[in-house]
Formats: structure tokens, C-alpha cells, sequence
């Protein structure tokens, strides 16, 4: 373990020193940069390395620098350990994305008094805000899970909460700096921090005695519990939350039929469940049958999940290629449009500036034939479009009926799976039930070793019999109907889409079909109509 108390006071005594002689705000650039790397290599007897990438570097130690930014911190994206203490920084800023591989960050003797700009930073696992300004932590570093070492020491915090109780997020936490703040004052300090946060193995970088861990939570345990029962909602809300996304990507992959599947069925046959869990072992067996399916469903559905998400970007790829090669078609035509109608504004042109004779009227004439090009070659680009379309669709069906076969493959083996599951539950269940009658029914029976619950039902032997063909049935049922609903719901989606999306076409094409009759016949009527006037 690093003596970092020692290490940070030693800072704290140059601290005003070296500040003082260093007159103007220093930018992190990469000229600076370059100067750390040479230093570096210097002190270590790096040689030839000077000029190494930016992207190499591991470490970047900018401390004493008078930099009152974190900025420019561009290409570092190797970077493990960032050093920017004894500074005059202000803010948490500037760490963006391509430093997401730093363990360690180091901003002890700034003028932070925020706790912000982390988020991007999921690999750190050390991060020293010894001796700035802040007075609450209360946000900032829940993107932070790693987080095993944090120093706030020498700050301005006063009180114990929120700060104590948003550390509680912080899974890994077990080192913590908070000596020199004044709620460090309260003679309860350590036993609350203790107590509440008890996964430290460190409080101010002396080893914490397990004992007095239970020792603090038996003396704030009132706090604690209120503390647990507050925390539980937010438990509670993030559950939801996470099932909520699940339904929801159940839904979209059509596998809501999934959803607590088990449990409806045996909802609806709970008066036959009822009669075999007098069954003795039915508990044990009917766990492991439970924990079988369940992660065989959920196998399944992750599956199924993976590959309707290739579905729909297949599905959105395709349709992005249509709507491409309809939007250069649309650009053609323009082309096409503008070079008529720079003919056409030629050939008026001259007609006006003409004397309107006979030969100038042959000049206007000579524009129809120009009309009649324009409106070919806009319906001959048009159809070809629809040609090549349609052959588009017919293909991407083919590819997309691929994609569902392969949906319909895995519900098939998640069927069959499950189906075998089912037997081996209910041939155990049937053997023991066997057992159980042909002592029930002995000659000799003792029927005191039996539960009023047993008597009651293996006196009905058929209706036992029956209980246990009807579950079984059922259970077949519930996985054969997981299998149906679900190629069903594909191979529908299959064909809506593709039926839905040609009608779009085709209806789009009428349309452009139209909107190109309607301009060529009014450029005919604008030539006719100044014809007409001479």
C-alpha cells in the first residue's frame, strides 16, 4: 500500500512554493506533452523514443504546471495514468471518451469544487481529489463502478450525508481519504463511515478491524435500517425498470408468449398441482425441471432477441438501399429537367427577340419533340426504377425468409429440448407416485406413515392419475405453444412487411408517374399558349 497521507502532505507543503513561481495559466497542449515525454525518458534512460506516438503513452504526469484547464487531451488512448496535481484547475472537464482505459487520476491540490465530468472514465479505479474546495459528493461517479480508491481528504466537507450515503453506490470502494474535512470533527465519524459503508478495508489509510465494523453497524443500526429502507425503492425502481426493458424486448421479438410463461401454466392448473406436491421429492423435482427451463428459456429468448435484432437491421438496411437508389433516380430526373428547360428558355428567348415569323414559330415547334424526349426518358427511368425494385424485393424476401427459417430452426430445437425435460420430469414424478400407491395399497399398509394431505389424495388414485396426464399434457402444450405463436409471428411479420412495402412502392410510383404527366403536359400547354398569342 502506497503512504499516500505522506505522499499528498509532502505536496502540501511545496505546494505554495512551487505555485508561486509560476506567474501565468499554463495550457495543456502538445508541446507540453512532448516536453513530459523527454523528461520522462531522461530520468528513466529511455533513449530514441522521444517522438513516440501519443496514442503509446501510458502515463502523463502535468503536475506543477499552472494549468487551469483540462483540455486538449486528444490521442491518449492508452493513457492509464493521468497526474494533473497541484494545479490551479477549476472543473472537471475535458476527459472525454478516447481516455476511457484510465486506472488512475490524480487532481489532488487544485480548485475543484465539484464532483463532475467522470463518466467516461469506467476504468478508474483511483481517483485522489485530495485538498480542493468540494463540500458534498453527492453525484458524479456512478459511471465509476471500479472505483477501489478514493481520497477527498483536506476538502470543505461539513456533513456526514449525502456525502457517506451516495459512497454506498460504489461497489468496490475499499479505500477512503476523508480525514481534514470538518465532519472528520464529529467524535462518531469513523464508526459511521464504518458502518455504512462496510466494504472499506481502509478509512484514511489505516487498516479497518473487522470487528470494529460490527461494532459501528450495532451502534448506528436505527440509521442503518432507515437508511436500507429508503435505499429500497430505488432498488425496487431500477427491478422494474429492468424488467420493463425486458417486456419490451420481448415484445419486439415476439416472444411476449414467454413472458412468466411457467408460472400462468401452472396458475391455471393449480388444483392439479395441488394433488401432486403430496407427491414426496415433487418439491426437489419440480426446482430442478424449474431451474432447467428457466435458463433454457432464457438461452432461448436471448437468441431469438440476437437474431430479430439481424432481422431489423437487415430490415432497415434494405429499406435505406431502396430509398437511396429512389433519391438518385429523383436527381436524375432533375438533371433531365433543368437541361430541357434551359433548351426551353433558349427557344423562347429567340422567339421573342425574333420577329415572330414563320421561322421563329418552326423554332417554338421544335421544342415539342424536346417534350416528348423528357417525358420518356422520365417514365423509362421511372419503370427501370420499378424493375429494379421489385427484383431488390424479391431477392431481400429470400434473404429475410433465410433469417426467419433460421428464428423458426431455434424454436424448433428449443422445443424438442424442452419437450425432454418434460418427460423426464413427469416419468420421475409417475415413478414416484407408483411407489407411493403400491405402498399406500399394500395388503399390510401403514397408513398412519402417511399425511392427511396423502391419504386424501392417493385414496382417489384415478384422480391423481389424471392430475398428472393433465399437467404433463399441459406442459407439452406450453412449450409446444412458444414454438407456434412464434413462427406464426414471423412468418406474419414476413409477409406484412413485404406486401406493405410493395404497395408502398407501387403507390409511390403512381404517384411520380402522375406528378410527370402533369409536368410534361403543362410544358406542352406553356409552348401551345405562346403559339397561340403570336
Amino acid at each position: 500500500m502506497v503512504d499516500k497521507d505522506n505522499y499528498e502532505v509532502s505536496f502540501f507543503k511545496n505546494v505554495g512554493k512551487k505555485k508561486a513561481d509560476t506567474v501565468d495559466p499554463n495550457v495543456i497542449n502538445d508541446e507540453l506533452i512532448k516536453k513530459y515525454i523527454k523528461e520522462f525518458n531522461l530520468e528513466n534512460k529511455i533513449f530514441g523514443l522521444d517522438d513516440m506516438p501519443f496514442s503509446e503513452l501510458l502515463e502523463l504526469k502535468l503536475s506543477f504546471q499552472n494549468i487551469l484547464k483540462i483540455q486538449n487531451l486528444r490521442g491518449l488512448t492508452k493513457l492509464k495514468k493521468l497526474c494533473l496535481d497541484n494545479n490551479i484547475i477549476t472543473k472537471i472537464e475535458g476527459l472525454g471518451e478516447e481516455l476511457a482505459e484510465i486506472e488512475w487520476l490524480d487532481l489532488s491540490f487544485n480548485n475543484i469544487s465539484v464532483v463532475e465530468g467522470l463518466d467516461n472514465l469506467i476504468s478508474l479505479t483511483d481517483l485522489s481529489l485530495f485538498h480542493n474546495l468540494i463540500k458534498v459528493v453527492d453525484s458524479g461517479l456512478d459511471k465509476c463502478e471500479r472505483l477501489n480508491l478514493l481520497s477527498l481528504g483536506d476538502n470543505k466537507i461539513s456533513d456526514r450525508e449525502p456525502t457517506v450515503g451516495y459512497l454506498r453506490k460504489l461497489p468496490h470502494l475499499q479505500v477512503l481519504k476523508l480525514e481534514g474535512n470538518e465532519m472528520c470533527n464529529d467524535q462518531y465519524y469513523k464508526s459511521y463511515v464504518m458502518a455504512h459503508l462496510s466494504n472499506l478495508k481502509y478509512l484514511d489509510y489505516i487498516l479497518i478491524d473487522p470487528q470494529e465494523v460490527i461494532k459501528a453497524k450495532e451502534e448506528h443500526r436505527e440509521e442503518l435500517l432507515l437508511k436500507e429502507n429508503l435505499e429500497r425503492p430505488d432498488e425496487d425502481q431500477e427491478r422494474r425498470k429492468k424488467e420493463a426493458e425486458k417486456k419490451e424486448q420481448l415484445d419486439e421479438a415476439f416472444l411476449s408468449i414467454t413472458d412468466n410463461i411457467l408460472e400462468n401454466v401452472q396458475e391455471e392448473c393449480k388444483e392439479e398441482e395441488k394433488k401432486i406436491k403430496v407427491l414426496p421429492e415433487q418439491d426437489a423435482l419440480f426446482d430442478t425441471f424449474c431451474e432447467k427451463f428457466k435458463d433454457g428459456l432464457t438461452s432461448f429468448q436471448n437468441k431469438i432477441i440476437g437474431m430479430n435484432e439481424i432481422r431489423l437491421q437487415m430490415i432497415s438496411k434494405f429499406k435505406q438501399s431502396v430509398k437511396n437508389a429512389e433519391e438518385e433516380n429523383e436527381k436524375e430526373d432533375i438533371r433531365h429537367i433543368s437541361d430541357y428547360e434551359r433548351k426551353e428558355k433558349n427557344s423562347l428567348r429567340t422567339f421573342e427577340l425574333s420577329e415572330q415569323d414563320e421561322a421563329a414559330e418552326e423554332i417554338l415547334k421544335a421544342i415539342f419533340p424536346e417534350v416528348d424526349s423528357l417525358e420518356n426518358i422520365l417514365i423509362d427511368k421511372e419503370l427501370q426504377l420499378v424493375e429494379r425494385i421489385n427484383e431488390a424485393i424479391d431477392r431481400f424476401e429470400k434473404n429475410l425468409k433465410t433469417t426467419v427459417d433460421s428464428i423458426k430452426d431455434e424454436c424448433k430445437n428449443f422445443q424438442e429440448e424442452m419437450n425432454k425435460e418434460v418427460e423426464v420430469y413427469f416419468q420421475d414424478i409417475d415413478r414416484i407416485k407408483d411407489e407411493e400407491l403400491k405402498k399406500f395399497f399394500a395388503e399390510n399398509a401403514n397408513l398412519d406413515a402417511f399425511t392427511p394431505e396423502q391419504r386424501e389424495v392417493y385414496t382417489d388414485r384415478d384422480g391423481l392419475n389424471n392430475a398428472i396426464s393433465t399437467l404433463a399434457e399441459e406442459y407439452k402444450n406450453m412449450v409446444f405453444s412458444i414454438e407456434e405463436e412464434t413462427n406464426k409471428a414471423y412468418d406474419e411479420e414476413l409477409e406484412s412487411f413485404i406486401t406493405t412495402f410493395k404497395d408502398e412502392k407501387h403507390d409511390r410510383n403512381r404517384q411520380h408517374i402522375r406528378e410527370i404527366m402533369e409536368l410534361v403536359t403543362e410544358k406542352r400547354k406553356k409552348i401551345q399558349v405562346t403559339l397561340e398569342a403570336t
